[in-house]
């Protein structure tokens, strides 16, 4: 974690500007913008669904606290467990299979579809990569709702990126205990 920002958390990105000083960028809404900056092709070009998207991931960056609080370990999976299963991980979860299948439901049929939430990748995919991982570790996917919201977790966790994220986290050596999988704190 020597990497991380100054809240001790991460993403954080690491830059310099133009005379060599170095910088971090962190949370993830301010590293997206930072990057849009250069790449406007981050965010939806159409308006209404850029401000959407900003919106939704905003919603992801304050909100389902329940999901987000399994921990991140790309390298272990569990079963099932009923006992961390309660009310709030449910309802986060529709909620969740209730943007993917809108969003999804939407482009799924159009001719430059590439599978993602606004057809082509874009931040707010970026976003919920984490959360897919989850699901997966914790085997919930099970519990989304929807045709294309199930077509969207797929898509995602068999992206090439996604993939080199989970390889080479799997050479990690560094252990953190608190994000291994341990049974949540209630």
């Amino acid at each position: 974690m020597s990497r991380a920002g100054p809240t001790g958390k991460v993403p954080a990105l690491h830059v310099s500007d133009e005379s060599g000083g170095k910088h971090i960028v962190f949370e993830s809404l301010a590293i997206m913008e930072f990057l849009a900056e250069d790449h406007p092709s981050l965010w939806p070009a159409e308006r209404l669904e850029r401000a959407y998207a900003r919106s939704l991931a905003t919603e992801m960056a304050t909100s389902f606290g329940p999901v987000r609080n399994y921990a991140m370990n790309l390298r272990e999976k569990r079963p099932f467990d009923p006992e961390l299963y309660n009310d709030k991980v449910a309802q986060n979860i529709r909620r969740l299979s209730s943007i993917w299948e809108e969003l999804r439901s939407k482009v799924a049929t159009k001719e430059d579809d590439r599978g993602y939430l606004f057809g082509s990748f874009t931040a707010l995919d970026a976003m919920y990569a984490p959360i897919m991982f989850r699901l997966r570790s914790y085997d919930l996917i099970s519990k989304v709702q929807g045709k294309h919201a199930l077509e969207y977790i797929n898509h995602m966790l068999n992206d090439k990126a996604m993939q080199e994220w989970e390889e080479l986290a799997s050479r990690e050596t560094e252990v953190i205990p608190r994000d291994e999988l341990y049974p949540l704190q209630k």
